[in-house]
Formats: C-alpha cells, structure tokens, sequence
C-alpha cells in the first residue's frame, strides 16, 4: 500500500507533494491579477506626474487671461494688420497705371541716353590710333615674362629661338658661376651683404630675440585655447625674422644664375627646355636627352631606349603639344640641395614599328593625354665638375616621371 505524505510550505506561493520520495511542486499564480496589480502599482507611481501636470496646465490658463498677455496679442494683432494693410497698398500703388507709365519713360530715356553716348565716343574708341594701341598691348602681353606660355613650338621654331638667346648670352655681361678646378682647399672669405649682416646679428646677439626664442619654446609646450592664440601670434612674428623655402630656394639660384626670376624659368621650360627634352626622349635622341639630364635620371631613360633598340623597334612617337606648365614646389633636397618641382600636361603619339616599316606597338592616330613631373635643379649643385653647356644655361633634370596616361577619344 503506497503511502503519501504532503507538506505544504506556503499557502500562496507554493504547494510541495512528496509522493514515493519524488517532490512535486505547484504554483499558485493568477497571471492575470499579477497584471492588473502592476498597473495598479504604476498608476499610483505616476498620480504625482499627472498632478503637476494639471498644475502647470491650470497655471498655464491663468496666465493666458492675465491683461498683459492680452495686451501683447491684441497688439501683435494690430501690428500684423497695419503691415498686410501697408504691403497692399505699396503693391497698388507700383501696379498703378501712372507709375507704371513713369517706369516706361525712364527706361526710355536710359536707352535713348545709351545709345547717344556709344555714338559719340564711336569716333574715339574705334579708329587707327586704338586698333594700333590695342594691337600693340596685345604683342607687350603675349611677350611679357608674368605671362603664362602655352603656345607649343615647333623643333625649327624652338631651334630659332635658342640661336637669339645664346646671341644674347654671349654679349651679356652676367656669368654663371662654376667650380674651380685649380682653387684647392683653401678657405675664401666670404663678406656676407650689409642687410643680411644686419638680420644676421639680430638674430643671433639681440636680447629680445633670445628672449622670444625661450618664450617660443614655452608657448610650444602649453595646450589650450589661450595658448594656441599665442602660438599663432609668434609663429607670424616668426615669419617676419625668417625667409620662406621659395624665398631661400631662388636665393640660392640667383647666386650661382644672376637675374633668375621664376617666371622668366617657367617661360623657358613652356616653350624651350621641356619640348625638347621630351621630343628627344620619344624620337630616341640619346645625345640631347644626355645634355639636359643627370646620370641617375638619363641611365633610367636610357635603358627604356635601349630596350627598343634590343627588340628592333623604331620610333614612331611625336610630341604634340605642351601645356598647364605649373610649378608645384621650391624646396630643398635633405643634402641641401635646391630644387624646382613641376607638373605639366602633354599630348603625344605613342607608337613603334618593326624592321619592315609596321606599326607592332600603339597606334599613330592614337592620342595619349599624359601628366608629368620634372624636377629641375643646376649642374653646380648637383654636378659641379660638369660643364656648363650654354644652351642648357647649367639647368639639369634630376627626375622626370610619367603620372598618367589616358588614350585620347
């Protein structure tokens, strides 16, 4: 006969049947009334939001029918009106038949009034002396050094004008500077400008110049809003005592180029020293590519030259045209030395044919859209046992690098 024996631990949680030595339990929960006990619970939580906010509602109401409220509505009721009122009555009166009339005239009046003054000054402006004037400006404009070239030579053309400018050289009284083999080691004196003496002694024996070197270095060290004021502050006062890398950059050309001016270089390269550069790389002429580059920059390009050679190939590769010459950088290399960086657009046809004349490489009515770099710097810098070759001016290319190439449409 089986026995049962039941314990119950709590009326209303739980019920514990120990049946055979296996323990049952039962809960007594009513979902439901647990459900409407919290809403309970969280409307009593909440009955104080709502008390304050019938608070400030009835608040609210009292303050709208105080008579200073109402005194801004009515007003603001009336100003509204009187401005609708005013905009009516401008917009009638310009629609008026009178003054409409009114404006006819006047444009009228302007246009007779226009076309007497261009009859008048007819005679002036459009005769022999003008037309010779504006033709002329135009010759000084096209000539002038600030102008920026993007007319592109030919080689015969280019050739012309290499013949005037080493004419011109060679009764100038200005002269490169070149290294001296026979100089030795000696030391020269140098007797540095009166102007850069001045700067020079400033910088280096005045007590305000130390003293705003320290407060400098201790501006760098702060951090704030304050600080970062002040930081801009002596960073200008900075640049007033210091040159700038360009302004350093073209000292250090003009010493060994006098009168070197960047727009006068960036003219010459527009229309002398690129297209010819490029023109004897894309036609394989070994020897000019030679004279106007570096050892580095022309045993790179030379071995693409040597290449084609190797495969029996002839050039067929044309410089079309030279243009948006920009120059991107003057600065100095970390062995100190100075260079110019620029970018520039061509158009060329890249194209080889074999031993029997066909083209095996590219095509010759395929127009390649090319961006360049060229960084240029002088052979006394660079090279100072080099030579100065007069139709080079000592200009020497110590990197040219293609960028892009897009085939034309």
């Amino acid at each position: 006969m089986l026995s049962t024996t039941v314990i119950q631990v709590n009326k209303n949680i739980t019920n514990t049947l120990i049946l055979n030595g296996i323990i049952y339990q039962k809960r007594n929960v009513n979902v439901f009334a647990e459900f409407s006990n919290s809403l309970k619970r969280q409307s009593k939580e909440n009955k104080e939001f709502r008390e304050s906010v019938d608070y400030f509602s009835k608040k609210a109401d009292v303050i709208s029918k105080t008579a200073p409220v109402k005194l801004v509505k009515a007003t603001t009721r009336k100003t509204k009106a009187k401005i609708q009122n005013t905009k009516k009555n401008v917009h009638d009166y310009i629609e008026s038949e009178s003054v409409q009339q009114n404006f006819k005239k006047m444009q009228e009046n302007c246009e007779r009034f226009g076309n007497t003054i261009l009859k008048i000054s007819h005679p002036f402006v459009d005769n022999p002396i003008t037309r010779s004037i504006h033709y002329i400006s135009n010759i000084i404009t096209s000539t002038s050094t600030t102008a920026r070239y993007n007319e592109f030579l030919t080689k015969e053309e280019r050739e012309v004008l290499f013949k005037k400018k080493l004419a011109t050289q060679k009764y100038s009284k200005i002269k490169y500077m070149e290294s001296n083999e026979n100089a030795g080691s000696a030391l020269v004196l140098y007797k540095m400008p009166f102007f850069q003496r001045i700067k020079y002694n400033f910088k280096n024996n005045s007590t305000f110049a130390q003293k705003y070197g320290q407060f400098k270095n201790y501006l760098d060290d702060q951090d704030g809003p304050l600080m970062d004021s002040f930081r801009n502050i002596a960073g200008r006062l900075q640049g007033m005592l210091e040159e700038s890398e360009m302004s350093k950059t073209v000292k250090r050309f003009t010493s060994v180029h006098p009168g070197f001016s960047i727009e006068k270089f960036i003219k010459d390269c527009q229309m002398l020293y690129l297209p010819e550069v490029l023109d004897a790389y894309l036609t394989g002429d070994v020897e000019t590519v030679k004279k106007w580059c570096g050892e580095v920059t022309f045993n790179v390009l030379n071995a693409g030259l040597e290449a084609q050679k190797a495969q029996g190939l002839t050039t067929k590769c044309k410089l079309i045209e030279l243009r948006n010459l920009e120059l991107n950088q003057a600065k100095f290399l970390e062995n100190d030395t100075p260079v110019l960086v620029l970018s520039f657009n061509t158009q060329e046809i890249l194209a080889f044919s074999d031993k029997e004349g066909k083209v095996v490489v590219g095509k010759e009515d395929n127009i390649q859209h090319c961006i360049y770099a060229v960084v240029f710097s002088k052979s006394q810098f660079v090279d100072p046992k080099r030579k100065i070759d007069p139709r080079t001016e000592g200009w020497i290319i110590i990197d040219l690098a293609k960028q892009q190439s897009l085939s034309g449409f």
